[in-house]
Parts: C-alpha cells; sequence; structure tokens
C-alpha cells in the first residue's frame, strides 16, 4: 500500500483546513501523515478483505467521526461528509464518500491511533471522504429524472 499513497504537501493541508474548517490531529509532518495514510488504507482494505488501496491512491482521507452519545450522530457525520463534497467540487477537486470509518474506529489499531490524537472513546467512525485531482475531464452531469420528486397539495 506504502506505493499507493503519496506524499500530501502543504497545499492539501490547507484545502482541508479550507473544507472542513480546522485540521484536527495532524500537524504538518508529511511524512508522518503519510504513514497515517498507509495505516488507514490497511485498516480499510482489511475489513473489506482486499489488498487494494480503497482509498484510490488520494492524496488527502478525511476520516469523519461523530459523538455515539448524540442520537442523530449517523445524520451529522452524513451531513458533514455530504458538506465536504460539495466543497471540493466547488473547489474542482475530485472527492468520494469511502465506507467501513465505524469499523475501522473499532479495531484495536484504529482505537490507538484515535487515543494517540486525544480523540474521545465517544467518537466513532461514520465515513471517510477522500481527495485528490481526477484524472481527465470532470464527468458531464446527468440529467436529472422529473418523475422522482412528487409534490402533494
Amino acid at each position: 500500500m506504502a506505493d499507493s499513497v503519496k506524499v500530501v504537501s502543504e497545499d492539501w493541508v490547507a484545502i482541508c483546513q479550507q473544507i472542513t474548517g480546522k485540521m484536527e490531529a495532524i500537524d504538518n509532518d508529511m511524512t508522518e501523515f503519510s504513514k497515517i495514510l498507509d495505516e488507514l488504507s490497511k485498516m480499510n482494505a482489511d475489513i473489506m478483505g482486499t489488498t487494494s488501496d480503497p482509498f484510490y491512491g488520494a492524496p488527502v482521507v478525511i476520516w469523519v467521526l461523530a459523538d455515539r452519545n448524540v442520537h442523530t450522530y449517523v445524520e451529522d457525520g452524513s451531513l458533514a461528509i455530504g458538506n465536504m463534497l460539495l466543497e471540493a467540487h466547488a473547489l474542482g477537486l475530485g472527492a468520494c464518500w469511502i465506507h467501513r470509518a465505524k469499523e475501522m474506529s473499532e479495531l484495536p489499531e484504529g482505537r490507538a491511533l484515535l487515543q494517540k490524537w486525544g480523540v474521545s472513546d465517544d467518537e466513532i467512525g461514520v465515513g471517510c471522504c477522500i481527495l485528490g485531482y481526477t484524472k481527465g475531464e470532470q464527468p458531464e452531469k446527468k440529467p436529472r429524472r422529473n418523475d422522482q420528486i412528487i409534490v402533494v397539495e
């Protein structure tokens, strides 16, 4: 997996701060950041039962966590990821939601990373948002289906 993950630049740190509004747990040590990407990728791949990189070689992975004691933690975390995807698109970036974040946060190695970063045991993974530059042109917008919305008056 180490070959599939690129060292992230300071530009990506700035982009993450713009998209998320903050950058928790990760400082600007790019070597450490690359090692963490490798760890996260391996954890996610192991859960999925594959050896391929579930993050598609993206230079940035945002692991979204939420407080499991909040009744709407899944919805809150999901909305945060949705907003990150929209902001990434607005910035001309490629972005994708990656599953298995909950399982990652429940693994001993996932918990160890979270504890190392000072994250509360109440926080649990909701999803991961990967960021990068798309290969080639952005796909064309698909036409909307007008019959999918029903207005009840």
